[in-house]
């Protein structure tokens, strides 16, 4: 039998296997010219060619993917500009793309005698233990490494390189005040203010902003962090579910549920314990890993071991244990954007939690949005799709407005205060007295930016931008430097990176708030601070000392992303909101305080329809070495408008929602002009 077998790049090969089942959807591994790899059966070929290699083996007894997912990528992965097969293996979990690599390792024999270019090959492969055969290739030849495996001085090894997946996060044990005076080292407390600002650093992020894990080994070791898989504030109080009234569950097959957390966990686990009583399998699928891992103990707790993880930090073995499982027992699976294309058996339900965050598109999988991928793996398998969130995205909202989905809302009014503060202003005199007034209440500080403040430069009167990609640079206080959060660029300079001029600060962040908290009141236990707001761990007293930096994003999602950060803030307030703002009159701040996110939802989507956006239309930017704005017009659609910037052109493409033919004429248009034009989805 010939398969034809769809490999990590995309492509697709010919292998000859003796297998005579249904080979679709298995895994296999097969060789390449060098090494060999994993791949996925996805056809059975016609015309065999009487080279073809064979399949090396088939390492699971079960298939990985069902016939629906093969539809599913073919269907999405032009919208996405990307090759269907490509799609495929960026959705698996990494776990299943095995690698079959050549590796140099030293033999043991005595290196006297031989010649300094030899020597020091045999003494490179030593000290490293093993070297891949690529590696020692670039830095010796081939004729090196074919007379020192001949005189037996080195080994020519293969070996499968299985990849592992894990992840240690840490947060602050104690209060910070005592904290702090527990170290000496200003670098272990910059460390600490760190990982307090952020609620639970994880050891990638620690080491991006270039602090020492020994240190953070350190200070888990004398008490004052702790060390685990899940989030600072993920598991800090399980919430017990709602006694359930026997009744018989009428739904539809599209349903979008908002509001507090104890509604949308009643919802799920009404779904989930119906499929189970009658031998189906729900999908709950998380953007964000720290919501995983809090439903994961609520629903534990009632539903035991049939609740099963999929997700980036499951390691290797209890991955495979639970992917395979899913397809021969009914159960509840918890995962992340790699569990998508799982075979769960009797799927009923998939369910979609927090659809309006903004990790709900996949940005390295160009804006692939899990919301269209669930919708499509719905209809191919019959599922029931839910989507829930604290609070609606304008895109579901247009789904509901269509009449394809329907909604349930639940929100309970609490008291509003909405402050109006001057540009410069952190602390209104209002907000002042109201902490003062408040000494015991638990309240949360939230300011959307990150950081101690943007920086201005006197010498060119400018706020200071990235030297890399033009993004504002943050200045951070607590880890006194300069950084982009676009890409990454950092600097200790604290002087302008263009002309070196001297900084001043200009805008605030929570690494200021917190300062200003500190010198005006005292850290206190009951004061807490962020940059989002989290529906899992609510607080009585929420105030919003800024968000007002999302609307200078010259994006057309800006209204929508303030908006839901406001109603955030409000499901994450116990008892009472305390909004500041430069702007108290916008629609979104007039919606949180009469808790109507109607309101601002039928505004946005009107504006989104006369100015032709998403969901309505879909946005892609083309750049080209030269104008291409006609043959785009005529070829695409009307709707291109064309700037000329950095020797390039810049094409920002509207095509109507739906357009299947013009979505088939860009991928053709890429073919053509492969060599002077670039297109990418627009991800807001």
């Amino acid at each position: 039998m010939i398969l034809r077998v769809a490999l990590p790049n995309g492509r697709v090969s010919l292998y000859r296997t003796d297998r005579d089942i249904n080979p679709v959807g298995y895994r296999v591994l097969v060789p390449l010219k060098e090494g060999a790899t994993t791949g996925v059966v996805v056809g059975i070929g016609v015309n065999p060619p009487s080279d073809a290699p064979e399949v090396i083996d088939f390492p699971d007894e079960e298939p990985v993917i069902k016939d629906y997912a093969l539809e599913v990528v073919k269907e999405l992965a032009p919208y996405y500009l990307i090759t269907p097969y490509r799609l495929l293996f960026k959705l698996l979990p990494s776990q299943f793309l095995w690698k079959r690599e050549s590796y140099v390792i030293p033999a043991g024999s005595s290196i006297e005698g031989l010649d300094s270019l030899s020597r020091s090959a045999v003494e490179y492969v030593s000290s490293r233990k093993k070297v891949r055969k690529a590696t020692f290739l670039k830095k010796f030849s081939e004729g090196v490494l074919n007379l020192l495996v001949k005189k037996g001085f080195l080994k020519l090894s293969d070996e499968w390189k299985i990849p592992k997946v894990s992840s240690r996060v840490f947060r602050l044990n104690l209060p910070l005040e005592e904290a702090l005076k527990r170290v000496r080292s200003e670098e272990k407390r910059r460390l600490i203010l760190f990982v307090f600002t952020s609620l639970g650093v994880s050891e990638e992020e620690l080491k991006e902003r270039g602090f020492k894990l020994s240190h953070a080994t350190q200070l888990v070791r004398s008490g004052i962090l702790s060390e685990g898989l899940d989030y600072a504030y993920a598991l800090k109080h399980i919430r017990k579910l709602k006694q359930k009234t026997e009744r018989s569950l009428k739904l539809s097959n599209y349903e979008l549920a908002e509001g507090e957390l104890d509604f949308l966990i009643e919802k799920i686990s009404e779904r989930v314990d119906n499929n189970l009583n009658e031998g189906c399998s729900t999908l709950i699928l998380f953007p964000e890993l720290k919501h995983l891992l809090y439903l994961r103990e609520v629903l534990s707790a009632e539903f035991g071991d049939r609740v099963l993880e999929v997700h980036s930090s499951t390691k290797g073995k209890r991955l495979f244990e639970s992917w395979f499982f899913a397809q021969r027992s009914p159960s509840v699976v918890l995962g992340t954007f790699i569990s998508t294309l799982l075979p769960a058996k009797n799927l009923r339900d998939i369910i979609l939690f927090d659809e309006a965050s903004k990790s709900v598109r996949l940005a390295y999988v160009q804006g692939l949005d899990l919301r269209n991928l669930t919708y499509s793996i719905s209809k191919r398998t019959r599922s029931r799709l839910l989507f829930l969130s604290p609070v609606a995205s304008v895109q579901s909202s247009y789904l509901v407005s269509a009449g394809l989905f329907r909604k349930h809302s639940s929100f309970g009014r609490k008291p509003v205060k909405v402050l109006k503060r001057e540009p410069s202003e952190i602390l209104t005199p209002y907000l002042v007295d109201f902490i003062e007034e408040n000494p015991d209440r638990e309240i949360l500080f939230l300011a959307r930016k990150r950081g101690y403040s943007y920086m201005f430069c006197h010498r060119c009167e400018l706020i200071t931008e990235c030297p890399a990609c033009s993004t504002l640079l943050t200045y951070s206080m607590f880890r006194e430097l300069l950084y982009c959060s676009k890409c990454g660029f950092k600097s200790k300079e604290l002087a302008c990176p263009r002309c070196m001029g001297r900084l001043k600060p200009v805008g605030f962040g929570i690494e200021r708030v917190i300062k200003v908290i500190e010198e005006s009141f005292g850290l206190r236990d009951n004061f807490f601070f962020s940059n989002t707001p989290d529906i899992t761990d609510s607080k009585d007293v929420v105030v919003v000392v800024s968000a007002d930096n999302i609307l200078s994003v010259p994006s057309y999602y800006s209204d929508e992303e303030f908006f839901q950060y406001l109603m955030r803030s409000y499901l994450n307030a116990g008892k009472e909101l305390v909004v500041q703002t430069v702007f108290p009159e916008h629609e979104a701040v007039r919606s949180v305080r009469n808790a109507e996110p109607e309101l601002f939802l039928r505004r946005e989507l009107l504006r989104r329809e006369e100015e032709k956006l998403p969901p309505f239309y879909r946005l892609f930017k083309a750049i080209s070495s030269r104008n291409m704005e006609n043959v785009l017009k005529d070829r695409l659609t009307p709707h291109v408008q064309t700037i000329f910037r950095d020797r390039r052109w810049h094409h920002l493409l509207r095509i109507e929602k739906g357009n299947k033919e013009a979505i088939k004429r860009l991928s053709e248009l890429l073919k053509e002009y492969r060599n002077t034009l670039e297109i990418k989805p627009e991800i807001p």
